[in-house]
């Protein structure tokens, strides 16, 4: 059973998401929604509290400017919850590639990326030629 970071980067390379190393990630992945939850959970508490409380006009531009930090806090972590519910699915085998394998080449993603970022999806050399096509394209960030 594999507990710790050290642990997990000391395993055999030829033994990669082998049943151990899953459930590490998996463990990862449940904590890390269980946080998204609470943290949704806390800004929509937030969000409600603000609107029942009254105010003057003075308070209600930095009541708008909390209400607008607290939405954007909901989507992004629901955005979150919605990689991390992929990347369970994945590791379950269930999704449309394995975990732990970029989704366009097949390769590794590899230990560090994924201790990193559980959730992503490509390896190293294709999440930057999605940021390097994002640029040329003038577009925001490529998050995969």
């Amino acid at each position: 059973m594999i507990k710790t970071r050290e642990q997990l980067l000391a395993s055999d390379p030829s033994e990669y998401m082998n049943q151990a190393q899953k459930n590490f990630f998996r463990s990862m992945l449940e904590k890390e929604r269980d946080e998204s939850l609470r943290d949704i959970e806390q800004a929509e508490i937030e969000l409600k509290r603000a609107r029942s409380n009254e105010s003057d006009e003075l308070d209600q531009a930095l009541i708008e400017e909390e209400h607008r930090i607290l939405a954007r806090l909901v989507e992004r972590k629901s955005n979150l919850l919605q990689k991390i519910d992929n990347a369970l699915r994945r590791l379950s085998g269930q999704g449309d590639s394995p975990f732990g394998y970029c989704v366009r080449t097949g390769e590794e993603i590899g230990l560090e990326r994924l201790l990193v970022r559980p959730t992503a999806t490509l390896c190293i050399e294709e999440k930057r030629r999605a940021e390097k096509l994002e640029r040329q394209r003038g577009g925001g960030r490529a998050d995969f």
